[in-house]
């Protein structure tokens, strides 16, 4: 069905071999792909011809990848896959632009899944939508202990967060659209290797010029 460019068809099967087999291995796993492809393929549900045969729009597929991973979490909170469910629904709201809905599920989430690397993506993201929000001070405080703070993963080794890099970047845009040159310079110096406009930004402001009367 793929091949055959028919995504509403595809979408479809896939739904009903998983209420078909509900037990089977792997069902739990499929079912966040069918979520992960709902997403997905919503943004360009306009440009599917059989999407828009069927009347499924943006809405109706987020609408539907989103019950879908609420359904999941409910019924499976402690399953090893509930943390990535639970980020793939934080991101949905953020792709529609749901900042105040992102914020508050992030920051639940991320005290229901306290293994850092999961607890500091929920909080990544809330920070993230707080900051979209002109929240800049909630965010910045749940942006400093991940910019910051390290733990030690199974085998002992000191480790950063993950979400370390994209931390200090948005820190800098903070301090930088506050006219705090210093602050900002600092955080745009941890990443300036990692994101082009930091570098660019550093370059502007380390360049000295002279200007005369003509």
């Amino acid at each position: 069905l793929d091949r055959a460019n028919d995504a509403d068809a595809a979408l479809r099967t896939f739904a009903r071999l998983l209420r078909d087999y509900p037990d089977s291995p792997g069902t739990l796993e499929a079912e966040l792909a069918l979520c992960d492809r709902l997403l997905t393929v919503a943004p360009k549900a306009s440009n599917d011809a059989s999407l828009r045969k069927a009347g499924r729009d943006r809405a109706a597929l987020t609408l539907d990848g989103v019950q879908r991973l609420q359904r999941f979490l409910s019924m499976h909170p402690k399953d090893p896959l509930a943390p990535e469910a639970g980020l793939n629904l934080v991101n949905a709201y953020f792709g529609i632009e749901d900042y105040e809905r992102t914020s508050a599920l992030g920051r639940e989430l991320a005290a229901v899944y306290t293994e850092r690397k999961y607890a500091d993506a929920f909080l990544y993201a809330a920070a993230v939508a707080d900051w979209y929000r002109g929240r800049d001070d909630d965010a910045r405080k749940l942006l400093w202990p991940i910019s910051s703070s390290t733990w030690k993963d199974e085998s002992g080794v000191e480790q950063h967060s993950p979400n370390r890099d994209l931390a200090f970047y948005i820190l800098a845009q903070i301090h930088h659209a506050r006219k705090e040159f210093a602050d900002a310079a600092k955080y745009y110096g941890a990443v300036e290797t990692l994101f082009a406009d930091a570098h660019v930004t550093l370059l502007a402001r380390r360049e000295k010029s002279l200007t005369l009367p003509e």
